[in-house]
């Protein structure tokens, strides 16, 4: 029932933009809290949780490099600093690079699609994975096990699990999107002008002149506009 409610939110034009922004916050604070589990802080993974933070946007400019590296996250004194470091910085990230699209409803509907796609496709393997657990379920009761007990246990770990994996396969494909490539930057056109011409014409402006004196014109005479050129090769051309 949840995923089927993810699912209709996100077709009844929910703020996909503010989901995802908190998609980013839950998954920094996971990938921090997986390598602090440890309570003694030397221990504690600060180098995965760089390179885990990387793996979805590596800085693609100075600035950007200079606001997340490995050294900043050293000084952290607590796994709240860091969690809020990572969560500014990924989110930055993010808003960054959406920023790249043309039309901001161009970036949602991007969200919105990825979003979909993700759950679709992993719900799919979770109803598969949930079949295959009834059966294995049904064998433990030989065992003397609870079945229910054992299917309700394994179940929630599974769900729990798909919710995170529908999180870090939309933010991954979501932040390792080409936008230029899907939207190329045009290359402005160059106006060729011929400066002899401006020249005649800013040198020589052609009067107005009425239908009957065009009429009157012949091919050989001076043109009545008064550019100085012959009628055939100017306004009777």
């Amino acid at each position: 029932e949840i995923i089927y409610e993810k699912r209709r939110k996100l077709l009844e034009n929910s703020d996909i933009h503010g989901e995802v922004l908190e998609m980013i916050r839950l998954e920094s604070e996971n990938i921090v809290e997986i390598h602090t589990a440890n309570r003694e802080s030397h221990k504690w993974g600060i180098s995965e949780i760089f390179s885990d933070v990387i793996a979805f946007h590596k800085p693609k400019s100075l600035f950007e490099s200079e606001q997340f590296t490995l050294e900043i996250l050293k000084k952290c004194k607590s796994t709240d600093e860091m969690k809020s470091l990572v969560i500014e910085y990924l989110t930055n990230s993010f808003e960054e690079k959406q920023s790249e699209f043309p039309e901001k409803k161009m970036s949602e509907r991007a969200e919105r699609m990825v979003n979909l796609r993700i759950i679709d496709t992993l719900f799919m393997e979770h109803i598969e994975t949930m079949s295959r657990l009834k059966e294995q379920v049904s064998l433990r009761a030989y065992g003397q096990r609870d079945p229910l007990m054992e299917y309700k246990g394994d179940a929630y770990h599974i769900f729990t699990k798909l919710l995170a994996d529908i999180r870090r396969g939309t933010l991954t494909t979501l932040f390792h999107m080409d936008i230029d490539s899907m939207f190329p930057k045009q290359t402005p056109v160059q106006m060729t002008t011929n400066s002899s011409e401006i020249s005649e014409e800013l040198n020589h402006p052609k009067n107005a002149i009425t239908q009957e004196q065009l009429d009157k014109a012949g091919r050989n005479d001076p043109c009545p506009c008064g550019s100085g050129k012959k009628f055939k090769k100017c306004c009777g051309a």
